[in-house]
């Protein structure tokens, strides 16, 4: 990517950031693009010299990791996840020495201030790039000898509705290029077998086999050995998703209700190939959280969503195939069934 480029001109922010603060907070999101997006980001930040330490969250879950792990002389930095509300982001301002976003989403509603610095493709007229891809101009920017087509970069382009500019003359051939899918799924099934162990040793084997995939598919190291068997685990478990009766099934659209809020975006992006929309909710008596995944081209889900929503107390973030959604518990049923229609329609 040229160097006058929007992404390199926030890569520099990003590295006078870093300049200003002792320590960075990684917080991040257990999908595969921002499980890769992190492990870039950890590598470029620790080779400056600058301590950094991680937190995977959900949306609904980030203003009590704002305020429980503040540090003044820290820069916050939210790897590929928006707060479900504005809260979360104004805490963090009061509490944390810099504040950063880094993400390719559209969002219903103002939710960063404009001197929180952003990064994102959307808001530079860019195409909707994966985190992983925004990660890796950051990344090289900090470590120039980083490859500029890094396997690892190319992991959110495997997101559904991701587009992607990958050189021809890169290691993208359609061999490697399925090798890479794997290992997406390989991750999304070790977050199925431990949602938390997941996600945390799913960062860690990508650092551990930045040279190769194979490294990680072969479980070479501790790490990549240790998600495989993860993995193993949470290929039954997703197996046993066909089996859950849905809240609501139609040709277009299949919505499941899971136990535990932490595998919702998995069991979604496992379904997403039987559907034009498949989703994943986990709901209380208060709130209703949802992930929907499509694979469908040229499916528009964010806008989907947010025509189904007008009237809703909730909120949204997503891009292409991709949405997280909140909305009350006693206003599910209405989204799904507004989704449905309009799918239909």
């Amino acid at each position: 990517m040229a160097s006058s480029s929007p992404i390199a001109s926030w890569a520099r922010m990003f590295a006078e950031v870093l300049d200003e603060v002792d320590s960075a907070f990684l917080v991040h999101g257990p999908w595969p693009d921002s499980m890769a997006a992190t492990a870039l980001l950890r590598r470029a930040i620790s080779e400056q010299g600058v301590g950094v330490s991680l937190r995977p969250a959900l949306p609904e879950e980030l203003l009590s990791v704002v305020e429980e792990a503040f540090a003044e002389d820290s820069a916050l930095v939210l790897v590929d996840l928006i707060p479900a509300g504005p809260g979360p982001i104004e805490v963090a301002e009061q509490l944390w020495g810099q504040v950063l976003v880094i993400d390719h989403y559209e969002i219903d509603r103002p939710r960063i201030p404009a001197r929180v610095l952003r990064l994102n493709p959307l808001g530079s007229g860019l195409p909707p790039l994966p985190a992983s891809r925004v990660a890796l101009t950051v990344a090289q920017y900090l470590c120039p000898d980083l490859p500029p087509d890094l396997w690892v970069g190319r992991i959110g382009c495997l997101e559904p509705g991701a587009r992607c500019e990958i050189s021809p003359h890169a290691e993208a051939s359609r061999e490697s290029e399925g090798v890479v899918s794997r290992v997406y799924e390989t991750l999304l099934e070790a977050v199925a077998g431990d949602p938390e162990s997941g996600v945390v040793l799913g960062v860690a084997a990508l650092e551990e086999c930045f040279e190769d995939p194979t490294c990680l598919l072969g479980g070479r190291y501790p790490l990549s050995k240790a998600l495989l068997g993860l993995a193993d685990r949470g290929k039954a478990i997703l197996g046993s998703l066909v089996q859950v009766k849905p809240l609501i099934s139609s040709q277009s659209l299949l919505v499941i209700s899971v136990e535990d809020p932490r595998i919702r975006h998995v069991a979604a992006d496992s379904l997403s190939s039987g559907r034009d929309v498949a989703g994943a909710v986990y709901s209380d008596d208060v709130m209703a959280v949802v992930s929907l995944r499509s694979r469908a081209q040229r499916k528009d889900l964010p806008s989907l969503v947010h025509l189904s929503m007008l009237d809703l107390e909730g909120g949204y973030f997503g891009s292409g195939g991709f949405v997280e959604a909140a909305v009350r518990a006693q206003q599910l049923e209405t989204l799904l069934r507004r989704i449905s229609e309009l799918l239909e329609s």
